[in-house]
Parts: C-alpha cells; sequence; structure tokens
C-alpha cells in the first residue's frame, strides 16, 4: 500500500551556473510529495489501525525536517562565489540561510530531502520517492538510494 503527504513552503535560490534568468536570486512556493509504502498497522488496539502511517505523524516529520527549517528561507550553494560573503553576513545577522553542498536545483533538493525524511519514518515503513514541484507544472522525482549528492 501507497500512500503520500504534501507540503508547501517558500524559499529562494539561484541555480550559479545557469545560463538563463535562473541565475538571479529568486524564490518559489514548492510543493513537496512524499511517497511511503507499508502494510496496514493491523494491531486491534492501535490508534493507527488500517492506516500505513498516521497522516498528521507523517506531516510532523516533513514539517520538521523540511518546512520549518526551509521555510521563508535561502537555500545557497556554498561554491556560489558572488552571494556566499553577503549571505554569511546576512547569516550572522540573524537572517534563515542555508549553505549546501550541492547546486540548488529541484533535482537535487529532491535528493537531499529524501535522505532528511528517510530516517526519521518508523520501522516497517518506507520512503518511495520525494518529488519537488519547483512550479505548479515542473518538479524532480528522487527515488533513493544510489547517486547521493
Amino acid at each position: 500500500m501507497r500512500v503520500s503527504k504534501t507540503v508547501t513552503f517558500d524559499m529562494a535560490h539561484r541555480i550559479t551556473n545557469h545560463k538563463g534568468k535562473c541565475q538571479n536570486l529568486h524564490g518559489h512556493t514548492y510543493r513537496i510529495e512524499v511517497v511511503l509504502e507499508g502494510g496496514l498497522v493491523n494491531q486491534k488496539d492501535a490508534s493507527d489501525l488500517g492506516m500505513v502511517m498516521d497522516f498528521g505523524m507523517l506531516k510532523k516529520i516533513v514539517d520538521d525536517s523540511i518546512v520549518n527549517k526551509y521555510d521563508h528561507s535561502t537555500m545557497i550553494w556554498s561554491d556560489d562565489k558572488l552571494l556566499i560573503p553577503m549571505f554569511k553576513k546576512l547569516a550572522k545577522k540573524g537572517m534563515n540561510v542555508h549553505f549546501v553542498d550541492f547546486p540548488t536545483t529541484a533535482e537535487n533538493m529532491s535528493i537531499y530531502f529524501f535522505y532528511e525524511i528517510a530516517h526519521r519514518l518508523p520501522q516497517g515503513v518506507k520512503l518511495v520517492e520525494v518529488n519537488v514541484w519547483e512550479t505548479p507544472n515542473a518538479y524532480a522525482t528522487y527515488g533513493g538510494p544510489a547517486d547521493v549528492i
């Protein structure tokens, strides 16, 4: 059985070496879809009887690992020579800035978020994929584990 949960958050980024307009700092309302697989809980007195996982519990995991951390923040690749000096100063002044070791594409974010969520799931529940929607009609999917960033 598969179940999924979708959340949204707003975040800025830029694609450092991009030859188009995405080289500029800009933001998106990201939509993250988390797809799980597992058996149905069959313990008669369990509050999640008949579920793969309680959606509220899944939302808490996704919120704690992604939404609460990245919402209204800026994600910057640590190799971005142009923005790193300025954003390090801004981070010291309390701005919500995240420096990551990969170009901040939807593809790389889907890998990164996959591993941020995977180790937080209860035993017996498998993370199948994470979809990162950058726009309403464009997304990247990662289903692990092979090519880690």
